[in-house]
């Protein structure tokens, strides 16, 4: 899967380049797993390019994260499910007492079919304020300045910020402290979804009265493409339970049967497929389909011998899907690292 380019739209707008309050709309997704530079936030530089200094204080950086995250300038939500998150970079190294310079890049995050996405962001220098004779922090106490829009950004800088940090600004690259925000909210969501980040099979409800149709929803829910196979004309297969055990009816000569759909006919024979090669089945998608329990059963008549369309009978089944990653190079027909997995059960009454 490709990761493609971010659309930025600028809230500065100038004929020369300077680093200012960016706030954008990332059109196009990022894979989950974020960039991760090498080396560490304390070494000096990082793939060539200057670490984020940081603050030598943690309390101190949460709880300036914790504050911007109050504010509605860092932190806000256009869709249902999107997270909110900051990362902040210490411009004034030097500087242990407030006011602090910093540069802060939030972002608002959502998962789209397994991938992160960035829906909307900001990245701008501020000015941080809190009084410096309390020995806790209290993020009702904070307060800061950020730059204007427009053209009244350089005037705003200068107002803001010494001279020392406005050389810093204009120098400034925010590559590492966007890429440190990537990876922590692709944490996040690795973590929040966690249990959520598997192929799986179900039906829309555990009972079902005879004859009534049964909703069938497989999701990859993975974040890479993967291959399904189906032996007949559906993505399922469906197993029963007798005596305490699974059964494949193709594989029980006394009560094997094929699937038939509803708009059969009261009539069936048995149909012999050939191999197919395995399907794609993309991350985040789903497969879907409708089964009104019809069944065309086997029994000891001829292959060739019509047959009368019956009702599965009364029982517990669930539903398998088999899906892999690779098709096999000696088989193409054949998944190499196929494995199965399970619908819950469902009773037919």
């Amino acid at each position: 899967m490709s990761i493609k380019k971010l659309a930025l739209l600028s809230l500065s707008v100038f004929s020369i380049m300077i680093i200012g309050a960016l706030v954008f709309s990332l059109i196009n997704p990022k894979q989950v797993t974020a960039p991760t530079p090498e080396g560490s936030e304390d070494s000096d530089v990082v793939n060539g390019k200057q670490s984020l200094v940081g603050f030598g204080n943690e309390e101190t950086e949460d709880a300036i994260i914790d504050y911007l995250l109050t504010q509605k300038e860092f932190s806000w939500q256009t869709e249902d499910e999107s997270q909110n998150f900051c990362m902040i970079d210490n411009l004034g190294s030097e500087q242990d007492l407030f006011p602090l310079y910093i540069w802060a890049r939030c972002g608002e995050f959502a998962l789209k079919k397994g991938e992160l996405k960035e829906l909307s962001g900001v990245s701008v220098p501020i000015k941080i304020e809190y009084p410096n004779e309390l020995s806790f922090y209290d993020i009702n106490r904070f307060s800061h300045t950020a730059p204007e829009d427009g053209t009244d950004y350089s005037d705003s800088i200068a107002s803001i910020f010494p001279e020392d940090i406005r050389q810093i600004i204009s120098d400034y690259d925010s590559t590492l402290v966007s890429e440190s925000l990537k990876k922590k909210a692709s944490a996040y969501f690795q973590e929040e979804y966690a249990d959520e980040e598997e192929v799986t099979i179900s039906t829309d409800k555990t009972e079902y009265e005879e004859g009534e149709e049964i909703k069938i929803v497989a999701k990859n829910n993975l974040s890479k493409d993967i291959f399904y196979s189906y032996p007949e004309s559906h993505f399922w297969g469906i197993e029963y339970l007798e005596n305490g055990e699974w059964i494949d009816p193709n594989y029980d000569e006394d009560s094997s049967f094929q699937i038939v759909y509803a708009d059969a006919g009261e009539a069936c024979q048995i149909a012999l497929y050939e191999r197919s090669f395995p399907a794609e089945f993309k991350a985040g998608e789903e497969l879907s389909d409708e089964w009104s329990q019809n069944i065309c059963p086997f029994r000891t008549a001829s292959l060739f011998e019509a047959r009368t369309v019956e009702r599965i009978p009364n029982g517990t089944y669930r539903f398998i899907f088999t899906y892999g990653t690779e098709i096999s190079k000696e088989d193409p027909f054949a998944i190499t690292d196929a494995e199965e997995i399970y619908s819950n059960e469902f009773l037919i009454k």
